[in-house]
């Protein structure tokens, strides 16, 4: 009874890495992203989100609007439009949206 006891116990703890190494994996396909919006204040801003799966045919723009961010201590804000979303390392299509980007603290 001992042999099997240790048995399935040595059994769980080789099994444990390759758990960890997949959720390593899951969170690597995880894709960062820049969105220039417009908020309920009127205001328009870049912020940076981290999404998985990809971003294709515009999906997290609709997914953004209407949700709510936090602007400054404690006060949210609507999304109300979402404009473009990009990839962190490429540039905004619109002049106004880089000038942003550019202004923008990471």
């Amino acid at each position: 009874m001992k042999q099997i006891i240790l048995l399935l116990s040595l059994a769980m703890i080789s099994v444990s890495p390759l758990h960890a190494q997949q959720s390593v994996d899951i969170k690597s396909k995880l894709y960062n992203y820049k969105c220039h919006m417009k908020l309920a204040d009127d205001r328009e801003v870049i912020r940076d989100y981290r999404r998985q799966p990809k971003n294709q045919h515009g999906n997290l723009e609709k997914l953004l609007v209407n949700q709510q961010v936090v602007v400054e201590r404690n006060q949210r804000l609507t999304i109300l439009q979402v404009y473009e979303c990009v990839d962190v390392r490429e540039l905004f299509t619109s002049a106004k949206a880089r000038k942003l980007d550019e202004e923008t603290l990471r």
